[in-house]
């Protein structure tokens, strides 16, 4: 809110979504989250627990058998998801802020912050066609189809991960039969 232009922007063929300024308080509240947490990970987390996969690799199978709640397969689907959100998340961020800070600069000083009058000064809901929003250039208008369909391809990226497997089958086999038997199939 601090940093919104005006109230909703309407955009043709991706709908309704918030306007933000670029400023430096923006990188503070905003743009700087997707880049740190993915790091934070990749620095720390990652290394860890690949030297503990590794290293304890026996341990790690003995307790895999002993505890009935998580398979082996369950627990390499799970440090593939970990490893999904580095390689696809971190990558796009970095090239989002990169972007961001890129169209700033030309031609305009960078400012920490302008002040909450000047933001919302113009708070009227605006609307761009799609003619404008692909004259913006390529960067923008794949920036535009990432953020509406990264939600997408993360879901059926953990779907095709956990929602495949043979306990997952069983369980929509058992739903199907329970339907069919209501319905007297």
């Amino acid at each position: 809110y601090i940093v919104q232009g005006v109230r909703f922007q309407i955009l043709e063929g991706f709908g309704c979504s918030s306007s933000i300024n670029v400023y430096g308080v923006t990188f503070l509240t905003i743009y700087c989250w997707p880049l740190i947490l993915p790091t934070i990970s990749i620095l720390f987390y990652c290394p860890k627990i690949f030297y503990v996969f590794y290293r304890y690799n026996k341990e790690t199978n003995e307790s895999l058998r002993s505890d009935i709640s998580i398979s082996r397969p369950n627990y390499l689907r799970l440090l593939a998801l970990a490893a999904m959100d580095i390689v696809l998340t971190l990558p796009l961020n970095v090239i989002s802020v990169v972007e961001s800070v890129k169209n700033l600069l030309p031609g305009n000083p960078f400012q920490f912050y302008r002040g909450w009058s000047y933001t919302h000064a113009e708070w009227a809901p605006v609307s761009f066609s799609y003619t404008v929003i692909k004259a913006q250039g390529g960067w923008q208008l794949t920036n535009y189809y990432l953020s509406r369909w990264s939600s997408v391809a993360l879901a059926l990226t953990i779907f095709a991960l956990f929602g495949l497997t043979a306990d997952a089958r069983g369980t929509y086999r058992r739903g199907i039969y329970a339907i069919g038997e209501r319905l007297g199939l």
